[in-house]
């Protein structure tokens, strides 16, 4: 059974999205918008929940807890699906995909920028999550969050394009809305989706 610290999302049936928070559901759903059939890696994938979201899509989630991984091969290991060991500032060099989806994962790089390069170099399309700076409390897990601005220069220093989208709660219908674009006073997730 995987400990629950509250840094991952655990599914309370292993296997299945049931216990997952929606928003992050959502950030899955909306990747898989731009992804298709394309082979998708998910770096700092946790316990691997987001494998089920991308259907035929081959599938190689990475993370560097041993023990999320562990759980993710029980829980979501498929023949189009893999699971790996390894951490975001030094991601294997002989993964390569089409796509690369990473959420909630540069706020607890101490050097994201090791990150980013390698994902520009070894993906056609990233998209990247992370909370606006103030959006909600500080985790003792984030070394740093970033304003809008500040996310969306950071990924501009790695690809010519870069669109900004937000993801915020609706309180009012219960849900949460992704839009575009974000704009610099938006509080929620930013999603960055580069190439």
């Amino acid at each position: 059974m995987m400990d629950r610290t509250g840094e991952r999302e655990v599914a309370t049936v292993p296997g299945t999205l049931e216990g997952i928070c929606p928003a992050h559901i959502q950030r899955y759903e909306f990747a898989r918008g731009f992804v298709g059939r394309r082979d998708v890696c998910d770096l700092a994938c946790g316990t691997g929940y987001g494998a089920m979201i991308f259907g035929d899509s081959f599938y190689v989630g990475i993370d560097k807890d041993e023990q999320a991984v562990e759980f993710a091969r029980q829980s979501y290991d498929g023949p189009l699906r893999e699971f790996m060991v390894g951490d975001a500032e030094d991601p294997p060099s002989l993964i390569s995909c089409e796509v690369l989806v990473s959420f909630e994962t540069i706020e607890h790089l101490e050097h994201p920028e090791k990150f980013l390069a390698w994902a520009k170099d070894k993906c056609e399309l990233a998209i990247i999550s992370t909370p606006v700076r103030g959006a909600c409390p500080q985790s003792p897990f984030h070394v740093r969050e970033y304003t809008c601005g500040e996310f969306k220069e950071l990924l501009g220093g790695y690809w010519d394009h870069v669109s900004m989208f937000i993801q915020k709660a609706d309180s009012e219908h219960n849900r949460y809305d992704i839009r575009y674009p974000a704009r610099p006073e938006d509080m929620g997730n930013l999603i960055g989706v580069c190439w």
